[in-house]
């Protein structure tokens, strides 16, 4: 296709330099792509908007101090050699060389001393010091998703909606309540540089791409035991980008890279920690699994549940600025008193008005299956440029596949804690991101005008920033797990 006719489709062809890969460039409006001026200021409003708000929340609302909990033991015992195949942090098992152990020896052997803290003592344990560093992860991420939707292909102020849409999501602020949940923090920013280098080489397939690649990866598996939906994610995207583009000269590498590899990673750490990861799932502990039920109904009950309810604390900011909870619930009425009736057959009357929130996340994830069935309709007929939605939507359902077979946990439904449990679906917020990301760019391209498209991503922004710290404020007034009646 001659380049002015493609230009006119929305999309140009170019040959990469030094190469004879023929990539695609989405070509937006100048009022869209932003030029460089625009991308760094827009950067550096994204930057500084996510440390002021939760700067603001952990000085307002959160007061929250980071606790340091079985981490101590890792801390105290290993060494930064052995580190490597430390898994034993007291009451639990991880592998966490690249993510809690790496922060946590950097601040006994460096930020503590600075600040003469000594170790083990009280105020090592509570962690003041590191609010900070969590904050400056947050803005680290938020930066970042915004430089990999630029990568792919959207525009200044739709990658702008992406960065704010992770960088203030209402889950972090639970981050601020133990020291361990800053290793998610940081898979979140390996799992971005996994994708960033492993789009760059399926374009150009240059050797610095694919070591970066590989890096990245292994900094993700010694991140924390979630980066197993990482290699999920990795394994279907490379499958489906065989099946729609088979025989392009790269399916040998993606299949080697994207699917071989990344299983046999998967397969060595899976053997590695069996038998901690069976203790932990058949004993009687938070991440005890579905399989100890006696019943398969039991189990797909469970597990479909857990999924509405990963799926509904993902999407909830989009919607509305209140916890799923119910409002007798936020309003501190007693619906016993309110609604007298249902006493008299049941003792159990207040049941619905606390299990609220499993209506919410029914509600929600049935939205969302709706929104994915549109999607791959549309993606395949009539997008221009799918790469953003594919694997936002994709690495949104991905995100939370390890927690799937744990027993279904209370707390996603109780005050205090409904809504900001995020950290167990970290890398579905990313994908979410860059979904939100491409969705805010498809409705820009119909808004005509540079001032339009500036005030309907400010409008979606402060939507984002309003609805997390609302729920995120709503949620500090309740004592964690206790209802008001």
């Amino acid at each position: 296709m001659p380049r002015s006719e493609a230009s006119s489709h929305g999309w140009q062809a170019y040959r990469q330099p030094g190469t004879d890969t023929v990539a695609v460039r989405v070509a937006y409006p100048p009022a869209l792509s932003g030029g460089r001026r625009a991308d760094l200021l827009t950067q550096v409003t994204l930057c500084a908007c996510v440390a002021v708000y939760w700067s603001v929340l952990t000085q307002k609302v959160l007061r929250l101090v980071p606790y340091y909990a079985g981490e101590l033991k890792p801390i105290a015992k290993a060494s930064w050699l052995t580190m490597w195949t430390w898994i034993d942090y007291g009451h639990y098992y991880r592998y966490s060389p690249t993510g809690l152990l790496l922060v946590g020896f950097a601040d006994r052997h460096l930020l503590a001393p600075l600040l003469r803290i000594p170790f083990p003592s009280d105020d090592f344990v509570q962690a003041k010091r590191l609010i900070p560093v969590f904050i400056a992860s947050f803005v680290v991420i938020a930066l970042c998703t915004y430089r990999l939707c630029r990568l792919l292909n959207l525009g200044v102020l739709a990658s702008f909606a992406a960065g704010m849409f992770v960088g203030l999501n209402k889950g972090f602020a639970y981050y601020f309540r133990f020291v361990s949940t800053i290793a998610t923090s940081l898979l979140i920013l390996y799992a971005i540089s996994v994708l960033f280098f492993g789009i760059r080489y399926v374009r150009t397939r240059r050797t610095a791409d694919l070591v970066g690649y590989y890096v990245s990866l292994a900094l993700a598996v010694g991140a924390w035991e979630q980066w197993i939906n990482l290699l999920v994610f990795l394994v279907s995207a490379s499958i489906i980008l065989l099946m729609v583009r088979p025989g392009n000269g790269r399916s040998r590498q993606i299949l080697v890279h994207g699917v071989l590899i990344p299983l046999l990673i998967g397969g060595i750490y899976v053997a590695l920690h069996s038998r901690t990861f069976s203790h932990e799932s058949s004993a009687v502990t938070e991440a005890q699994s579905v399989f100890s039920y006696p019943s398969a109904g039991l189990m797909i009950e469970d597990v479909a549940v857990n999924a509405s309810l990963h799926v509904a604390s993902i999407v909830e900011p989009l919607l509305f600025p209140w916890p799923m909870l119910s409002q007798s619930v936020l309003q501190g009425y007693d619906i016993e008193i309110y609604n007298q009736y249902n006493r008299t057959y049941t003792p159990y009357s207040a049941i619905h008005y606390r299990g609220m929130g499993d209506w919410y996340a029914g509600l929600l994830f049935g939205l969302f299956l709706c929104a994915t069935a549109y999607l791959a309709w549309y993606l395949s007929a009539r997008e221009e440029n799918p790469s953003p939605a594919v694997i936002g939507l994709l690495l949104t359902w991905a995100g939370f596949v390890l927690h799937l077979p744990i027993m279904y946990r209370s707390y996603f439904v109780l005050p205090g804690a409904a809504s900001l449990l995020d950290y167990k679906h970290t890398l579905s917020i990313l994908g979410a991101s860059i979904l939100v990301g491409w969705c805010t760019q498809k409705i820009l391209q119909h808004i005509r005008g540079r001032s339009l498209q500036v005030t309907f991503a400010v409008v979606v922004v402060s939507w984002l920033a309003y609805c997390n710290y609302a729920k995120v404020a709503l949620t500090m007034q309740f004592r964690w797990g206790i209802f008001p009646w």
